[in-house]
């Protein structure tokens, strides 16, 4: 993933460190941008979802990519 899509994540202490974890909705978003889940397993968990975050995380998408995530998720 481009360096400018690394966003949607919330940090989380971890024992003496942290880590990042990702909002649902990001989440879904990444895995239809790396071809990770069918387009049936997408539309079924962006039903589940805040469509309003969706649309606002997807603004930072471009090109096919954004096309194909739009599509399969609003």
């Amino acid at each position: 993933i481009p360096a400018a899509l690394f966003y949607g994540y919330e940090r989380q202490g971890k024992g003496d460190s942290y880590i990042f974890i990702a909002h649902p909705e990001k989440a879904l978003i990444d895995c239809v941008y790396l071809n990770e889940i069918s387009q049936s397993q997408a539309e079924e968990l962006s039903a589940k979802m805040d469509r309003q975050k969706l649309a606002k995380l997807i603004q930072r998408y471009s090109g096919r990519g954004r096309k194909k995530i739009e599509r399969w998720l609003l």
